[in-house]
């Protein structure tokens, strides 16, 4: 397998030395309509679930924010006792809401994953080139952009720059990333009685993984996604920013064909 970048020849890591490190927001607002999502990390929930005894900590696991902007509208909810059928539960008469997650604003790196490179030419037809390199590699290229990141950040930061929204000490911000393949599918669920009993963990899944769901009409680009979050004090930061071009380094370019 390989992890495919395309791109305009100009813009070719090779001739650049340079990476652009984009963002959700970018994404919802580019102008280039080959690459648009102006729903990028957004998804919908119908709940509407009756007489059903769920376990506390689920319950509040699926009304966690999971570093989202959350509107819900509970249309009806009756919380009538503890369980007596499950420990650490409740018996819930009736729970209906629409819950809208939109998550928040992330520093994100797209490539596509393919069995061979030139699997990925012409997927994007504005493009002309592309660079790439085996899967095996995949976690050094993030190290390598992620170290690069860091520093870009640093650097502006000194310079006087606010790269994340809110209030935040630099010196005390730690990084975290994540690699996954893009799950299609459609950005609605409805979760009744019977599909909560079988999917529990897809729905949790769902919605810790807002940021890697697209649908299927995205399903061509095979997308997988570099996700790089910066914390301070317990809170995940959210870039004020659409994207930050990083150098990449002569003696990491081999690791790139």
């Amino acid at each position: 397998m390989y992890f495919v970048k395309s791109c305009h020849s100009s813009d070719n890591v090779h001739l650049r030395k340079t990476i652009k490190i984009g963002t959700l927001n970018e994404y919802r607002n580019t102008e280039q309509q080959q690459i648009v999502d102006a729903h990028e990390g957004t998804f919908h929930f119908e709940i509407d679930l009756e007489r059903i005894h769920i376990q506390t900590e689920i319950f509040n696991l699926m009304h966690y924010t999971y570093n989202s902007f959350v509107t819900m509208h509970n249309h009806d909810l009756i919380i009538r006792c503890d369980s007596h059928a499950l420990l650490d539960a409740k018996y819930i008469e009736r729970h209906k809401a629409t819950i809208k997650m939109v998550n928040h604003n992330r520093f994100v790196f797209c490539m596509s994953r393919v069995n061979k490179y030139s699997d990925a030419r012409g997927m994007f037809p504005e493009y002309d080139d592309l660079w790439y390199f085996p899967q095996s590699r995949a976690d050094l290229f993030a190290k390598e952009i992620g170290n690069q990141l860091n520093a870009k950040i640093l650097s502006l930061e000194k310079e006087g720059n606010r790269v994340f929204e809110g209030d935040y000490d630099i010196s005390k911000v730690s990084a975290s990333m994540a690699i996954q393949t893009i799950n299609y599918k459609d950005r609605m669920i409805k979760v009744d009685n019977e599909y909560f009993y079988k999917n529990t963990p897809i729905i949790l899944q769902t919605m810790k993984g807002v940021s890697f769901i697209k649908p299927s009409k995205f399903s061509h680009e095979k997308e997988v996604r570099f996700i790089f979050d910066y914390h301070f004090e317990g809170r995940t930061l959210s870039p004020d920013l659409k994207s930050i071009i990083i150098p990449m380094r002569e003696g990491s370019l081999h690791l790139i064909k």
